[in-house]
């Protein structure tokens, strides 16, 4: 077990309406006091937030995007996008990938496009977990998280993998996995232990080693996909755990990763107590403000996992899960795909911001936290 979390108790959560007893703080908000948060202000670097405000709405929109796309070099239709749209970034997989080389002139290729048409720098970001579950096969880490051993080795991996990344051209992962990896969990494989110390652990190493990479990480799935009932891969995907079960165990990798002050989270598309299990948690309000941003004090930028995911597509259109999640407190939403969704979620959240619907103090939150984090990747100077 982690000494820092050790030396804190897990009391269950306070009650609601507890008759003018004296509320018992949470196990998280003992561990992380939650801090005043910044939409604008000192916080923030001036150069940041002055880029922000300069940005149009249509562009400042666009950052909040991170879309999949086929093809394998320049021809492929994403650049002609790229070149139209100032989208935050992309995400490479599987179907973008055939050699190191092959991908460092895509990546690149992606990047010059948005310098010649004077965008803000893109995030290039990849799935590589290791094993399988890798945009890049070529590449470290070999093994899955679930066959590494020690937290110290993972640590270490997660460093070369950095390095081998930044080396092709992309500046960030959609990773670690952190979900507690029950028996017969749906991420079980993709798991690194099934004991929430030990996860804890592994979120800190691999936390270290993809800061001293200068890699953007951006651990998953908040708030815990461990007891899931099935892959949100699959289908609508829910939770059966109270909010203190939750605090208890699942959260507890993510509170580690915030201590550790990661760039980034990407908040799973499973559905929760708290909101009834309708919800995603990508579309949840209680999830991201309450907890991942009340509870953990996480001020960094939030990812809405997957929205073209069937557990999302099974119950709503994807533009109208882009507007949900962005007015819940994502920064940030990912589209692996169709096109058609892709452009028309933009549209959505573009049209639903001109309306008010979407706040102009949410969407310069969520731009700012966007732009912050490209800073710290040093996508913008």
């Amino acid at each position: 077990a982690i000494a820092l979390l050790n030396q804190h108790p897990r009391p269950q959560l306070a009650e609601a309406g507890g008759g003018g007893e004296k509320e018992t703080r949470s196990f998280l908000a003992q561990m992380i006091p939650p801090p005043p948060e910044a939409v604008q202000g000192t916080g923030a670097p001036g150069s940041v937030q002055e880029l922000v405000d300069r940005l149009p709405l249509e562009r400042k929109v666009a950052q909040l995007f991170l879309i999949g796309f086929d093809g394998t070099d320049d021809t492929a239709p994403v650049f002609a996008t790229l070149k139209r749209t100032d989208y935050g970034g992309v995400v490479l997989g599987r179907q973008n990938y055939t050699d190191p080389a092959q991908v460092a002139a895509l990546a690149d290729g992606i990047s010059a496009t948005a310098q010649k048409v004077r965008h803000v720098s893109p995030f290039v970001m990849a799935v590589q977990e290791g094993g399988g579950d890798s945009a890049f096969p070529d590449l470290p880490p070999a093994e899955p998280a679930a066959k590494v051993g020690s937290p110290a080795k993972a640590g270490k991996q997660a460093l070369a993998s950095g390095k081998a990344l930044k080396a092709v051209g992309v500046n960030g992962v959609l990773g670690p996995v952190l979900d507690i990896g029950t028996t017969g969990s749906p991420v079980e494989a993709r798991a690194y232990s099934d004991s929430p110390d030990e996860v804890v652990a592994y979120a800190q190493t691999t936390a270290e080693g993809y800061q001293k990479a200068g890699i953007i990480a951006a651990p998953e799935h908040f708030p815990g996909l461990g007891a899931a009932n099935q892959s949100p891969a699959v289908g609508p995907a829910s939770v059966g755990l109270t909010l203190a079960e939750l605090e208890h165990r699942d959260v507890l990798p993510f509170a580690a990763a915030a201590q550790a002050e990661v760039p980034a989270m990407v908040i799973g598309n499973a559905s929760y107590v708290t909101d009834d299990f309708v919800t995603p948690a990508s579309q949840s309000r209680a999830l991201i403000e309450g907890v991942l941003r009340k509870r953990l004090g996480y001020t960094g930028l939030a990812i809405a996992d997957d929205l073209s995911t069937p557990a999302v597509t099974a119950v709503q259109s994807v533009p109208d899960a882009a507007i949900e999640s962005i007015r819940a407190g994502a920064d940030m939403v990912y589209i692996s795909g169709t096109r058609g969704d892709q452009e028309a979620a933009y549209l959505a959240v573009l049209n639903s911001a001109r309306r008010g619907e979407i706040s102009s103090t949410r969407l310069n939150q969520a731009a700012l936290r966007v732009l912050t984090a490209k800073e710290r990747a040093g996508l913008i100077r």
